[in-house]
Parts: structure tokens; C-alpha cells; sequence
């Protein structure tokens, strides 16, 4: 007998493959068997392909229906399942088979429990629940559009539950993708009651948030935040010690939220929050990781659970963290990873829906643009709808304040076009900001959520790159010594103006985005080194202390630029991760707040303290329309690669009628007379409580010098 193999081309169309050995074979007809009917299909042509391979194409008399079972047999009784794989990609798919319902899911009633689940290619489905200690069976009902439903009565809640489809003669087990709770690394979805787990949100302690550039961005990881051993954090490492107030170091240094209340930032930026794959929750001190690696979308991560073994305890605790954050008047922002999944092969999209949700060559092989091993199929309609759901979830369920998306140019525009608008329904106030790279994936550029593409999304900020490298230097490990201009490169001077208006204005090159408010003006993330070791290395001849007092000049500065300031956690006190570049699993030591070097440099959060209340106090330095730029001030270039930035519109500085900012990226001194007193109101000891007043103005080295009139 000859392997048969048979896919659709359409679903009037079958090809079939028959390899050949030696003499070849005739064939003369060929069954198909739809749900146990046998029905003889007619031969349209045939041909002998070089590769050894003979090639039938067959035509159907009525076209296939997803949701019955096929094989194909010939007149040898060889039989193969239809491979009905390429249907999934047919322009009418989407339109034919799209679901418009939001209820997919587990939907709990106290007497009963719903489940829908989207599986088009399945030709059964059951849900698979285990209630008090007992498994149960539930065949599911097959609606339109591919959803199949199940009610099973009773009161479910904590029963653990699978779904079981069979999907071209093969029984499949997954978790609900939709899930909202899950077992210990989520190797069941749990049926819970949300209703238990409502508290207060705190919204009404949040202070008013109007445009994108009225935020100040402090990434950090709840883990990293409060793990450091030295505290008394009660509940390090998880959802509740990130809440806890009046937390100390054994020293009394401020901890955890404290800290952050402290430094006056308005967003805090949580590394993943929602399930991941590589910290066993059993366990979840053995292993470290960021959590870059998405498990289960709609449940959070269950080693910040405070009880992992409890499926309410995640989700109680993360709303719990929400809402002390929400009541210090800082918001909570999620870095959400809808660009790829941990593993494509094991996900539950990929198992009850093979072929659909990861995005594909021509050839079949999947598109790898994200370097994970595979990208979502954003453009595909369940897909989208997926990731918007998901990010209304969050919204609704969690009270979160703004998405920071990873690999953003993975996606596609309409999706985050959509995203935007249904969100923006329910949160009018939500940041939308994200990585812009245009990544390798299988998607033409132009439909590329990447910065290239800004004009397209203009109401969605971008990690601005450019900023990055001109004012510290090149960030990868091959041009690592290279300086930008806060690191003494005077010739980056002009491309530092550029950078400064928020790569928006036509001055060096050309505007990179629509607004100020598209300008995320970074130089340290969670990715690569941190800014005191790029400076370690890119300025060797530096004293420990210049190294220090430059990390304070250039995150003055990133205040003071236009644009949106982001600042990553222990940026501020200048941390070091022993020149590792990628500590994404590299443990605690790597990543974690060291308060014992929070008590020793005191000096460096007041600076931050300081310079983000200047931003705060003065509304000119957080305008977000490019407009606004036009004659507000000149730029004038000093000695040793200073620069001046002096405010000359003096309707739009008021009270001033002069506002200067001095900053001095040389280890010297700067002198500049300023022809009459002004007053000082900011230097390298932070603001001035005293009122000082100078009419010749001395710029130390490393320096930001603000003075008004």
C-alpha cells in the first residue's frame, strides 16, 4: 500500500498525495467518509511529479463543513484524516466563523456553571470537570460559528476543569484559554466566583490624569521589588508585599510602596503580572524569571500569590496591590506579552484550534519575529478579539491604568487601533505605550504596530530608542564603550536638541513622531545593562562618585526633556547588575531593590525626589503638543559641551518672566553670567528651600542648574 495523504485547498477542492515505489499505481476512485457516510468523489486530474510523488485533485459535489469528521479512502482501503488545516486561512474564514460573543469562558452561577469554547475545526467537544474529589464528563453542544456550549448544573465553584475536542479523528486536552483562575502552574482552569473577590479599587483617590506627559513611569517587578531579605516586609516577593505600607529596612529606610510614594512617581510599570511558565508556583523561590513567557493571559501569576494553592489567593492579592497603589494616588500600569506564548505546541489556542492563532509563512512554518519561537496571528479576527478582550478583562476586573506592550511591532495596527478605542470606552485616562522595533515577524511593514508607523497610532507613546542611545551611547555589548552626549560625546549636542523636544520637531533629523506625548524618553529598562554600568564601562577614568552623580544628571534630565520621563527601578540610587546584560532568569541578586544602598545614597532619591516635583510644579515642561514648542526657547551652547535651554515665551512660563536650565555633561566647571540676579531654585543638592539669588552662575561638573526670574 501507498502512504495517502489529503489536504483541503478549499472546501469544494481536495488534493491528495500518494507516494510512489517502483511501478506506479492506478487509481480509480476515492471515498470520502464524512461523519461514517461513505461518498465516491470523482477524479478532476492527476499528475506524476518528479519527487516520486503522485497528485490527485478532487472535486466535491457539496463543499465540507467544519465541525464534521473526514477521512479519505481508496479503492486499496488506505485511509487518511482530511487535513482541513488550509480552510483556516480562506479570506471567508474569519467572516464565516468569527464570533462576536464576549462570554467565551467559564460564566459561575451559583446553581449552575456555563462554558463556551471556540474550537471550529472540532468535531465533538466535552468539558472534563472534577468536583469534590470526583471527574466528570459533559458533552458540549455545537453552536454556530464554531463555539460549542455546556451548562452543567450545580454549584461548581473550585471544581477544576479541562476541555477535551476531537479535531480530525485525534482527542485533544487543554485548559480554557479564556480562563480566569487556574490550579498551581496552571495545569487545570478553575471554576471560581469573582463576585468574592471584589474590593474597593480606590479610584477616587487617584489624582487627575489628562495627558500622557502628566506621568512619571517607574518599572519594576513584584518580585524585585520588596524580595531584598533586609526589610520587614511581611510578604515578600508577592502581590500583598508590594501593598504593604510602613515598611523599613533594618537601617529605617523607606521599602517597597513607601519608596515609591516617596519619589513623587504617578504610573508604577509592573513587569508581567498574569500566568507565566518558568517559576514553579510550587516552589517559587528555586527558579527567577521575569515572566516573558505567557502561560494562561486572563490569570495572574501564582508565585505572587500569597497561598499559589489557593486559586482565589492571586486573584484577591493582585486586587489588593491594585488598590493600596491606587489609594497612595499612583497607578498601576501591566506589561502585557500578546506578541508570542511560552510554547506554541502546548498552548490551548494551538491545541483546540490548531493552525490559527500563531501567525505562519507561505511555506507553513511559523513566523519567529518575537526570537520566542513563535508570533500571535494578531490580524486574524478570533486573535484580535482575543487581545482585546483580554485587555478589557484587565481593565474591568483588575482596575488596571494602562498597557505597556511588549514587542508591540509584532502586532498589527488595527489591533492596537482597537484595543485603543474599546478601552478608552471604559478608561478615558488609560496609557497605551510599547515597544515600536519593527521585529522580523510575517506581517508587511506597513500594517506594523512599530515606531515606524507612529503616524498611525498616535495616541499610542513609544519607547523612544533614539533618546536612549544619543544621551548615554549605544546600549548592546559590541558598541558598548561608545558615549552618548550626557557621557561627555560633545558632538552629540545637536542630536540631544533633536532628542530633548521629543523627536518630534524637523531639527537634525527628520520628526520620528506625531506628539511629544509619543516619546517615551528611556535609558535603562529591565532589558540590557544598567545606566551606572554602561557608565562604568563607557567612562572608565570616572571616580566612583562622578559615576553617581552622572546617573543623577542624566535622570534630571529625563525629567526635564519633553516627551513621557520612565525610569527603571534602582535607576535612581544607580544599581548595578554586575555587567550582566540579560538577567531575565539570573536571579535575585541581579535584579532585586538593594535597600542597604538606598540608606547609603539618601542623596540621589532626593535629587529624584526634587527634580520630578519640578516637572510636577511647572506645567510648561509637560506640554504634549509639538506646537507648543514654537518660540517657547533657544537653545544656546556652552563651554566644555554645556548647553543652555532658556524660556523666552513668557505668556506660557508665568509666574516667570525667565526660566533657565543649565546642564553640564563635563567633569568641569561652568561659568555664565547671567547680566542680573536671578534666583536659584535647583542645583546639584536638589531645590533650593532657601532662596538664593546669583548673577553669576557657576555650573559644577555633572550638574543640572535651574534658575528663574
Amino acid at each position: 500500500m501507498q502512504k495517502i495523504y489529503a489536504k483541503c485547498i478549499n472546501r469544494e477542492t481536495i488534493v491528495v498525495e500518494l507516494e510512489v515505489n517502483g511501478k506506479m499505481p492506478i487509481k480509480k476512485t476515492f471515498t470520502l467518509v464524512e461523519n461514517g457516510i461513505a461518498k465516491e468523489v470523482p477524479i478532476v486530474s492527476k499528475e506524476y511529479a518528479q519527487n516520486q510523488k503522485l497528485t490527485y485533485e478532487l472535486k466535491l459535489r457539496a463543499p465540507l463543513q467544519l465541525g464534521n469528521e473526514y477521512a479519505l479512502s481508496d479503492e486499496h482501503y488506505e485511509t487518511t484524516y482530511l487535513d482541513l488545516f488550509p480552510l483556516l486561512d480562506a479570506p471567508e474564514f474569519d467572516e464565516e466563523y468569527g464570533y462576536d460573543g464576549h462570554d467565551l469562558g467559564m460564566q459561575y452561577h451559583k446553581s449552575y456553571t456555563e462554558f463556551r469554547l471556540w474550537s471550529p475545526l472540532a468535531s465533538k467537544a466535552k468539558v472534563l470537570y472534577t468536583f469534590q474529589d470526583k471527574t466528570y464528563e459533559q458533552e458540549m453542544v455545537r453552536l454556530d460559528h464554531g463555539v460549542f456550549f455546556a451548562e452543567v448544573r450545580g454549584d461548581l465553584e473550585l471544581s477544576r476543569y479541562l476541555y477535551v475536542v476531537r479535531i480530525q479523528g485525534e482527542e485533544r486536552t487543554a485548559t480554557d484559554p479564556y480562563a480566569v483562575a487556574s490550579t498551581q502552574n496552571g495545569t487545570h482552569s478553575v471554576v471560581v466566583d469573582l463576585k468574592k473577590t471584589d474590593i474597593d479599587q480606590k479610584r477616587d483617590c487617584l489624582p487627575l490624569f489628562e495627558r500622557y506627559t502628566d506621568a512619571v513611569i517607574y518599572e519594576t517587578s513584584v518580585r524585585d521589588l520588596t524580595s531584598y531579605q533586609d526589610s520587614d516586609v511581611t510578604y515578600k516577593g508577592t502581590f500583598l508585599g508590594a501593598a504593604e505600607k510602613g515598611r523599613r529596612s533594618t537601617k529605617g529606610m523607606m521599602v517597597g510602596l513607601d519608596h515609591l510614594i516617596r519619589l513623587g512617581i504617578t504610573h508604577v510599570q509592573f513587569l508581567p503580572i498574569f500566568d507565566f511558565a518558568t517559576v514553579d508556583e510550587t516552589d517559587r523561590w528555586r527558579l527567577y524569571n521575569w515572566g516573558y513567557d505567557p502561560m494562561q493571559y486572563n490569570v495572574p501569576e501564582g508565585s505572587y500569590a500569597s497561598v499559589p494553592e489557593d486559586p482565589y489567593s492571586r486573584i484577591r492579592d493582585l486586587k489588593i496591590m491594585v488598590s493600596a497603589f491606587h489609594e497612595a494616588g499612583i497607578r498601576v500600569n501591566m506589561d502585557v506579552v500578546y506578541n508570542h506564548m511560552y510554547d506554541q505546541k502546548s498552548s490551548p489556542f494551538e491545541i483546540l484550534c490548531p493552525h490559527y492563532y500563531f501567525r505562519r509563512k507561505k511555506d507553513g512554518t511559523l513566523s519567529n519575529g518575537s526570537f520566542c519561537g513563535n508570533d500571535l496571528a494578531s490580524e486574524r479576527k478570533m486573535v484580535r478579539q482575543f487581545i482585546v478582550d483580554s485587555c478589557l478583562y484587565w481593565l474591568k476586573e483588575y482596575s488596571i491604568d494602562g498597557f505597556r506592550f511588549d514587542l508591540m511591532g509584532i502586532l498589527d495596527v488595527d489591533t492596537m487601533l482597537e484595543i485603543e478605542r474599546k478601552c478608552r470606552e471604559i478608561r478615558p485616562d488609560l496609557m497605551i505605550y510599547g515597544e515600536g522595533w519593527n521585529m522580523p515577524t510575517d506581517l508587511p511593514n506597513e500594517k506594523k504596530a512599530m515606531m515606524d508607523n507612529a503616524s498611525l497610532l498616535p495616541n499610542i507613546a513609544f519607547f523612544n530608542d533614539s533618546y536612549r542611545e544619543i544621551v548615554k551611547g549605544k546600549t548592546f555589548e559590541s558598541e558598548y564603550t561608545a558615549k552618548g552626549y550626557l557621557l561627555g560625546q560633545e558632538n552629540y549636542i545637536e542630536g540631544f536638541k533633536y532628542v530633548y523636544m521629543g523627536s518630534c520637531m524637523n531639527y537634525c533629523f527628520s520628526p520620528r513622531f506625531q506628539n511629544l506625548s509619543q516619546s517615551l524618553n528611556y535609558v535603562e529598562c529591565h532589558d540590557n545593562g544598567t545606566l551606572y554600568d554602561k557608565i562604568s564601562v563607557a567612562c572608565p577614568s570616572d571616580s566612583h562618585e562622578q559615576r553617581l552623580r552622572r546617573v543623577v544628571l542624566i535622570n534630571e534630565v529625563i525629567l526635564l526633556s519633553y516627551g513621557i520621563p520612565f525610569i527603571h527601578m534602582g535607576q535612581e540610587i544607580g544599581l548595578t547588575k554586575f555587567h550582566e546584560h540579560n538577567t531575565y532568569r539570573a536571579g535575585d541578586r541581579f535584579n532585586q531593590m538593594d535597600y542597604q544602598k538606598l540608606e547609603e545614597r539618601k542623596w540621589m532619591v532626593k535629587c529624584m525626589n526634587d527634580i520630578i516635583l519640578i516637572r510636577k510644579t511647572y506645567p510648561f515642561l509637560r506640554i504634549d503638543q509639538k506646537e507648543q514648542l514654537d518660540g517657547l526657547f533657544r537653545f544656546e551652547n556652552l563651554d566644555n559641551g554645556g548647553i543652555l535651554i532658556d524660556f523666552i515665551r513668557k505668556e506660557a512660563i508665568a509666574p516667570f518672566e525667565h526660566f533657565k536650565i543649565f546642564i553640564n555633561p563635563s567633569i568641569r566647571t561652568i561659568y555664565y553670567d547671567l547680566k542680573e540676579y536671578y534666583r536659584v531654585l535647583f542645583n546639584e543638592a536638589g531645590i533650593l528651600k532657601d532662596e538664593m539669588y546669583s548673577q553669576s552662575l557657576m555650573i559644577n561638573g555633572l550638574t543640572v542648574v535651574i534658575v528663574a526670574k
